[in-house]
């Protein structure tokens, strides 16, 4: 018991000697793990947020383009179209008034419908026909359709896994040469008759809780981005993927994140004292 205790005092004593030595070195490692975390996390959040919504074929319903012929009658139309439950914003708007009626149209002023996500899916065309016979209107033009969102998860799914391999592997590098600049320190410790496991244990506890101290970090940061962006975030989500909310991970999720930066920290620097110790 009284061995044991000795060797944990050992391991403490000096884990708290090398996380003290070389602090800008250390700085340099600790920013390096928040920022890659920071970055993996969010391309991480935004895969599961695109995950949610894109496992699948689903139709899709974009905005309904109005052009009028007579614009004086744009305010009137407007108050009367928003007068409907299903719509959520009717917005006064320029677009482009070439597609589908020659090229020499120009641009277009009339109405931008956007229908709610929980509207019944043959609202918008029983809405376009009714439009399409008023005198008032020029065109009708209406982006819906099925879109196969299949392609958009493989893509999402590919960025966020480069993203984490890439953070892990910078951070994995930087562990690493950290662990190396000591490498005197290490070959001196072999001469005086320390064992591997003896020299390995303090900078493989001091990767690990920096790795965990790090990662907490960038999730703090990340979610106080993700707080005082929500408002803008959730617009943006609309626009790109109609009926996408952004939501923040999970606790399980952020705690095996946090787990797995130090882990991967701590295999780090145990890789790198093996390769510096073997004959």
């Amino acid at each position: 018991m009284s061995k044991s205790l000795s060797i944990l005092g050992y391991v403490l004593a000096r884990a708290g000697r090398v996380a003290t030595r070389a602090p800008w070195l250390q700085a340099l490692v600790f920013t390096t793990v928040v920022v890659c975390t920071i970055v993996a996390g969010a391309v991480t959040l935004g895969f599961l947020n695109v995950d949610r919504v894109t496992g699948a074929p689903q139709a899709w319903r974009g905005p309904i383009a109005v052009e009028l012929a007579t614009p004086e009658r744009t305010a009137g139309l407007a108050r009367e179209l928003q007068r409907l439950p299903e719509i959520e914003r009717v917005e006064v708007g320029v677009f482009d008034g070439s597609r589908g009626r020659g090229l020499d149209a120009g641009l277009a002023s009339g109405l931008v419908v956007t229908v709610q996500a929980g509207a019944e899916p043959l609202f918008t065309d029983r809405l376009v026909e009714r439009l399409a016979t008023r005198p008032e209107v020029a065109a009708v033009r209406s982006w819906t359709g099925e879109a196969d969102t299949r392609e958009l998860h493989s893509v999402s799914l590919g960025i966020a896994l480069f993203a984490v391999m890439a953070a892990l592997l910078v951070i994995w590098s930087i562990v690493r040469l950290a662990v190396l600049s000591r490498r005197e320190e290490l070959h001196v410790l072999t001469l005086l008759g320390a064992t591997p496991r003896y020299i390995r244990a303090p900078h493989v506890l001091v990767a690990f809780c920096s790795g965990l101290v790090a990662a907490g970090v960038a999730v703090v940061l990340l979610y106080v981005a993700f707080t005082v962006f929500s408002p803008e975030l959730r617009v943006l989500a609309d626009r790109l993927i109609p009926g996408l909310t952004p939501s923040f991970f999970g606790e399980r999720e952020l705690m095996a994140a946090v787990l797995g930066v130090g882990v991967v920290a701590a295999l780090a620097a145990r890789s790198a004292i093996k390769h510096e110790l073997r004959p």
